[in-house]
């Protein structure tokens, strides 16, 4: 088993958090710009996200 170290796996959680709170936001029609400034995702990030709901 590979060693992961606990501030990646936090990271990993904190981005995976991110991107469903970023589906939920998406799914309620809120502004791109919004959500932007809500998760710090990316804009790609999110559309690629949009392509999944």
């Amino acid at each position: 088993m590979e060693f992961v170290s606990r501030d990646y796996v936090v990271n990993f959680a904190k981005q995976e958090g991110r991107k469903e709170v970023a589906k939920n936001l998406l799914v309620e029609n809120v502004d791109l710009d919004i959500i932007i400034k809500c998760t710090e995702l990316t804009r790609k990030e999110i559309m690629e996200l949009k392509k999944t709901i």
